[in-house]
């Protein structure tokens, strides 16, 4: 199973709940929100729509308690529990944002700098995400600078 962390509306926490769902693996989100939404149930909307019918185990959290105990220590808590029922839960922090994930856009920009070198034609200067946890922003950039592209994220 997998354990992620992030908004109630994350990106990221949907594409985990895919990818899980995929790969017949359980997915566990644990999703920042209101305390109002904490206490009453935000209903099928959005990415959360996706995650439950995906099947997502989701745990609502308060902005207050987030705060307080941080993301690295609830998904620390939620392992544990699922170590304790015999699983064997992989924990990946907030918004992917690792080592495997900036390896993953490193591989992005030398399949974008591939792509561009095919089709002979396109240039450009710039490359514009949208930035959560700074994971993306730091592939982009770290690829762009260690490839002929040289472009500016």
């Amino acid at each position: 199973c997998v354990i992620t962390v992030g908004g109630i509306q994350s990106n990221h926490c949907r594409a985990t709940a895919v990818a899980a769902k995929y790969l017949n693996l359980d997915c566990y989100l644990i999703l920042r929100t209101s305390k109002l939404l904490v206490d009453q149930d935000p209903g099928l909307v959005g990415n959360l729509l996706v995650e439950r019918l995906l099947g997502a185990h989701i745990d609502l959290v308060s902005k207050e308690e987030y705060g307080k105990i941080g993301s690295v220590a609830l998904a620390d808590l939620l392992k544990k529990r699922l170590l304790e029922e015999g699983r064997k839960p992989y924990v990946i922090p907030v918004g992917g944002s690792n080592s495997l994930g900036t390896w993953g856009y490193i591989e992005a920009v030398r399949e974008l700098e591939q792509q561009i070198q095919l089709s002979g034609d396109v240039q450009f200067d710039d490359i514009v995400v949208a930035c959560g946890s700074g994971g993306t922003i730091a592939g982009l950039a770290l690829g762009s600078k260690l490839s002929s592209l040289k472009a500016k994220v």
